[in-house]
């Protein structure tokens, strides 16, 4: 029991502090060392081919064709009347077939030529760059080396002011 007593009484006795200090001191810049960091563009490209495109014609049946269209309708329909019936539906037939004939070729109006088209696609590549992210710097000050990270460029010679704290322990 003495021992523990004798032992917190030292430990008591025994006191500590520390003082600090700042001081501001002109530095040598020794070292600049720039820092990159990785970056990833997307970097838009264009191609562009020129392509040949159909022109579709206006879809208007010849004069044979009509005619033939008349000719087949009219046959149609002088074989379903009788009598004056039958002239009639001879000659509907007829209008219906030439008709038929302007229509069917209306609908399916032929290619009559080409003209050229350009048509583009946009893609987009990736393109990695080193971009600047700051400066690791060494300085020295009074023949203490000092290690600061900058955003702006010093040149190795360049002096700048520093502030240098200082904690002394005093036991």
């Amino acid at each position: 029991m003495k021992t523990v007593i004798i032992a917190l009484g030292m430990l008591l006795s025994a006191t500590v502090s520390a003082q600090s200090f700042n001081q501001v001191v002109t530095g040598t810049v020794t070292g600049v060392y720039p820092q990159y960091q990785s970056v990833v563009n997307k970097v838009p490209r264009q191609t562009c081919t020129v392509v040949d495109v159909p022109v579709y014609g206006q879809g208007q049946a010849s004069t044979g064709d009509v005619v033939m269209g008349a000719v087949i309708g009219g046959v149609i329909g002088n074989q379903i009347g009788e009598g004056r019936g039958k002239d009639a539906a001879t000659v509907l037939g007829a209008i219906v077939g030439a008709d038929k004939a302007n229509k069917n070729a209306q609908r399916n109006g032929g290619v009559v030529g080409y003209r050229q088209e350009e048509r583009c696609q946009t893609t987009y590549e990736r393109e990695y760059t080193q971009q600047l992210t700051h400066y690791n710097v060494t300085i020295d000050a009074n023949g203490q080396q000092i290690h600061a990270r900058m955003n702006r460029k010093l040149n190795v010679g360049d002096e700048i002011q520093v502030t240098v704290k200082s904690t002394f322990i005093i036991r």
